[in-house]
């Protein structure tokens, strides 16, 4: 069979209503063919028949027979691959339609800067053809032709002014551009190709350092992960080994407390055997007492009375120790120190030392019960009292570090009827505050947000009374922490200085016994959503004075 036109090919046998190959071909009276489904479809969806091609009118329906020739050629060309299906060919979203087509727009295959269109397959045909249509200027299909002209004098973008880095057209270059450094596209691309070369050996540079440090930091990553774990296995083997030795040396102190148990069990059962065998002797001879009571025999009761009538024998005491001490008087005292040492143990805590700006906090291993006074007193801060926040019964002094209550003659501490409470000149800042003060008689001593509330005349107004303030009571010889109205006990003797440390970044309030050692005598836990203030409340006859950093 001869080459033919493909083109022109697929332009006769395209069905007009779907701009596909035809389907069941159909001719029309006046000539013209279409897919039968197609030609039906679009008749009954019309009121009047008409050609969908040339308009022709119909009076009736015209009865539609297939193209049998037509078919044939059809086919014939779809086997031999001269044709293919329109379908491949539609424009899809990321497409550039055709411009031309009306119905279904096809995929452009080549845009034209002088029409400023773009064609598919077919409508580029004069393109190809016309001698005149050869001379426009053609590239790969691209949408937004419009952008491709000047907007002030709508001509082409045809050369590049490097001066202000933009496409103009010939008139600006004549004129707005006339003293720049004008170029060609073709000299403006291959320069900015240079430049994007440059800057891609730069990015590839990047890569490769940052895939350098990509696999230092995964190389960091794994060594502290090692790290950890190392440092969590030496842990776990220190307190695993501690908990040990608590666990044997609880074992052995067990064991000897059930050997010293069985022991006596075993003394105490063979004395409980021999005193039932001993209770049934007894039985026995009081049952033959008893009978021998009965002999009405004169001179054979007398006769049989030394025998029956024997001495019972002084009764041996019971050698056995019931309720006693268990273990020896020296490793009772061992045991009592292992316990006061355990103790000591169990008040270490992690407690957070330092922090740096976004550096990660540095921590260390400390108990309060053992803290220095030198580290404490680095955190030492100078205060004085308010005199504002005064009591009318307070009187201050000595710079306003000594506060005593001018009234006396009130029975006790615990029933004051007034606020008799003074509060600090300034809010602690943080983030470590540490202070001490000497007392007198009864006194609390203690922080409270300054919101707290100063006109009741009931116990809420003193300090560790409510949420609002923490507070240690120093009355009648004993110690007790208050914090909403809640009560905590203080077993220890009371010297008449205490030191206050706040650690606001482990919102803890801490207070101690000074004497010639440092003491913990409570800790609490704070809210810092506000600053806190310190404050104290005085009792009749009493005062406070805060110490100086000697």
């Amino acid at each position: 069979m001869p080459k033919i036109d493909i083109s022109l090919s697929e332009d006769c046998f395209t069905c007009s209503v779907c701009l596909d190959l035809l389907a069941e071909p159909v001719t029309t009276a006046c000539g013209h063919s279409f897919c039968k489904p197609c030609i039906s479809g679009y008749w009954d969806s019309n009121d009047v028949c008409k050609c969908p091609h040339c308009r022709q009118l119909f009076a009736l329906r015209p009865a539609l027979q297939k193209n049998v020739i037509l078919t044939g050629i059809v086919e014939k060309l779809k086997k031999r691959g001269l044709i293919s299906s329109l379908s491949e060919n539609y424009a899809r979203p990321h497409d550039v339609p055709c411009d031309v087509c009306s119905a279904r727009k096809l995929r452009a295959v080549q845009s034209c800067l002088t029409c400023l269109s773009s064609y598919c397959e077919i409508h580029f045909r004069p393109h190809r053809e016309s001698e005149a249509l050869k001379k426009h200027k053609l590239f790969e299909p691209t949408g937004n032709l419009q952008q491709r002209l000047c907007s002030q004098h709508q001509r082409l973008l045809e050369v590049f002014c490097a001066t202000d880095q933009v496409c103009i057209c010939y008139e600006c270059a004549a004129h707005e551009h006339r003293n720049h450094n004008v170029m060609t596209l073709e000299n403006g691309r291959a320069e900015k190709r240079s430049q994007l070369e440059k800057t891609k050996k730069a990015v590839k540079k990047s890569i490769l350092g940052k895939q350098e440090q990509l696999e230092e930091m995964r190389q960091a990553v794994q060594k502290i992960q090692v790290s950890a774990e190392r440092e969590v296995q030496e842990c776990e083997e220190a307190f695993g080994s501690l908990l040990q030795s608590i666990k044997t040396l609880r074992s052995e102190v067990t064991v000897l407390i059930r050997e010293y148990q069985q022991r006596e069990v075993r003394k105490a059962e063979e004395l409980i055997e021999r005193i039932e065998v001993e209770i049934e002797e007894l039985k026995r001879k009081d049952a033959s007492i008893i009978e021998f009571l009965k002999t009405e025999d004169q001179i054979y009761f007398l006769q049989k009375f030394p025998s029956v009538c024997t001495h019972l024998g002084d009764e041996d005491p019971l050698n056995i120790n019931v309720g006693g001490d268990f273990l020896s008087e020296a490793l009772r005292k061992n045991l009592c120190d292992v316990k006061k040492h355990l103790r000591d143990t169990s008040l270490w805590e992690v407690v957070k030392i330092a922090q740096t700006g976004v550096e990660a906090p540095v921590y260390s291993l400390q108990n309060p019960a053992f803290v220095s006074r030198r580290d404490l007193l680095k955190y030492f801060c100078h205060l004085t009292m308010d005199p504002s926040t005064a009591h009318k019964n307070l009187s201050l002094s000595d710079g306003n570090r000594t506060v005593i209550q001018r009234q006396v003659g009130r029975s006790t501490f615990i029933h004051l009827t007034s606020f008799e409470q003074v509060l600090c000149s300034g809010s602690l800042c943080g983030p470590y505050c540490y202070w001490e003060v000497e007392w007198r008689a009864n006194v609390d001593i203690g922080v409270t947000h300054k919101g707290i509330n100063r006109k009741k005349t009931n116990e809420e107004c003193r300090l560790g009374r409510s949420d609002r303030s923490w507070g240690l009571s120093c009355e009648d010889g004993r110690y007790s922490a208050w914090h909403n109205n809640t009560r905590t006990d203080i077993l220890a003797p009371c010297f008449n200085r205490v030191g206050v440390y706040l650690d606001y970044p482990a919102r803890s309030l801490s207070l101690y016994s000074i004497t010639d050692k440092v003491s913990l005598l409570h800790r609490f836990t704070v809210t810092l959503k506000e600053p806190l203030w310190p404050g104290f409340c005085i009792g009749p006859a009493s005062g406070v004075t805060i110490c100086l950093l000697n």
